[in-house]
């Protein structure tokens, strides 16, 4: 069956976040990341109903605004400001019904595709003043099971994980208590509403003898972009295995006695990983690129405002930070090395605005020459972007481990964590999920014959 497009009307404003008459939110220089979305596929154990969620979507858009807006560049003074237009447009809403057993093989989080599940974007999307709308959702029906699958599209220029998560949230609570969820969000979903102002600032003007590397932020044109990410993922093969907290809190409390500073466990999965790539020959390692949400950062800086936890924006950015050779050095050393690195930029306000500042002046550059970023780590480097703290799994009226949270890209030195799928019989979050790709099956066969030696360490197994 081919796919069907309607088009739900959105709700009139409908949040006391949003002040009266607004018209447009301005996006912060270190928020602006037009090129590229956030993508999620919900795969569910039975049907959802199809008008609860088209009215679940309606009330979303009244209190989510920006969810029907359009990216835009005005000129501003001798500056142009990028933002987004709020208007009154339909929110995309495909259907199709397609043969397949199931959604995906498994229920692993990170997928090589999500074909058939995402709806696209408006046409030039990335583009301001295009028109083209960044927010639209795709159910899809399996037969001969009736199953549901809901792919939901955002555009990453007003959206980063936490946002993202926050939406499937809010879209969970709205289809299962409709409009009375709205007067008391937090007693519904656990969740605030979403802000939209102010945003992060003022910020410093940048400047280049900070020295603070940004590669990840560097505007590139699109079809090597588009190459790169090609190669990167064609020419390797996905690695996924999965940790008990248990296992967790083990490596952990090693890793954190040995290097005689408190670490999270974001830290110690980290330098454990980047020791076990030193193992299966991937080159030594100098600098790890480390995504890091500065939500609840300086709370009593001007810069930072207090809304900063609830807004919906782009609110995390990369830092690189050097860390021992990892041929030598120990994984409790690295770990070591990356916490005390993000503690210092975390803990200085001046630092920290500093490296958005840097942040903001290359993807608005990027942006004004509509350019794209490449994500991907460079010579002795690796890029490590942990979800671990995120709560990706929704209900819509099922139990946990009858609907599965997916999202895709994976390519080398590469580390995405995340918490898994909860199995039958499994709370949230009682284990994490590693996916990263490594050259070929050689590789990625020596990977899972050392990481299962090691584990059995980490508990006394």
């Amino acid at each position: 069956m081919s796919v069907q497009t309607a088009y739900i009307p959105c709700s009139p404003v409908n949040t006391p976040t949003l002040p009266q008459g607004t018209t447009a939110i301005p996006i912060a220089d270190a928020s602006l990341w037009p090129v590229g979305s956030v993508q999620s596929v919900l795969s569910f154990d039975g049907p959802l109903d199809e008008g609860r969620l088209k009215k679940a979507v309606g009330i979303l858009s009244g209190v989510w605004p920006t969810l029907a807006g359009r990216y835009e560049k005005v000129k501003e003074g001798e500056k142009d400001r990028f933002q987004i237009k709020l208007t009154s447009s339909p929110i995309p809403f495909e259907t199709q019904t397609i043969e397949r057993d199931q959604a995906f093989p498994n229920k692993q989080v990170v997928q090589p595709l999500l074909d058939p599940f995402l709806p696209p974007l408006g046409k030039d999307f990335h583009r301001p003043n295009s028109d083209a709308h960044l927010f639209a959702l795709r159910l899809t029906t399996l037969m001969p099971s009736g199953n549901s699958v809901l792919g939901v599209e955002m555009s990453h220029v007003f959206s980063d994980g936490e946002t993202k998560s926050k939406l499937l949230h809010l879209l969970d609570t709205f289809y299962v208590y409709g409009e009375k969820a709205v007067g008391d969000l937090q007693k519904y979903s656990g969740y605030d509403l979403p802000t939209f102002l102010p945003q992060i600032g003022p910020l410093p003007s940048y400047d280049p003898a900070w020295n603070i590397p940004s590669t990840m932020n560097e505007g590139h044109d699109f079809l090597p972009m588009i190459q790169a990410y090609t190669a990167a993922i064609t020419q390797s093969v996905q690695v996924v295995f999965d940790l008990q907290q248990s296992e967790l809190r083990a490596l952990t409390d090693r890793y954190q006695e040995e290097a005689g500073i408190k670490i999270s466990e974001a830290d110690a999965l980290s330098a454990w990983w980047i020791a076990l790539m030193a193992k299966v020959g991937v080159d030594d390692v100098k600098s790890v690129i480390y995504v890091c949400s500065y939500r609840t950062w300086s709370p009593s800086h001007p810069s930072f405002p207090e809304n900063l936890p609830t807004l919906a924006a782009n609110v995390a950015s990369m830092t690189h930070l050097p860390i021992p050779l990892s041929s030598s050095a120990t994984p409790a050393a690295i770990a070591k090395s990356i916490r005390e690195g993000v503690s210092s930029l975390r803990n200085s306000p001046e630092e920290t605005l500093k490296w958005l500042s840097t942040a903001g002046y290359h993807l608005r550059k990027a942006a004004e020459e509509e350019k794209g970023q490449i994500y991907l780590p460079g010579e002795n480097e690796v890029s490590i972007n942990s979800g671990s703290r995120m709560d990706w799994s929704t209900s819509f009226g099922f139990e946990p481990y009858q609907v599965s949270f997916h999202t895709t890209f994976s390519v080398p030195r590469f580390l995405r964590i995340f918490r898994a799928n909860p199995k039958k019989g499994e709370e949230k979050g009682e284990r994490v999920e590693l996916t990263f790709s490594v050259a070929d099956e050689e590789v990625k066969k020596r990977v899972e014959q050392l990481v299962a030696e090691e584990r059995q360490s980490w508990t006394g197994d």
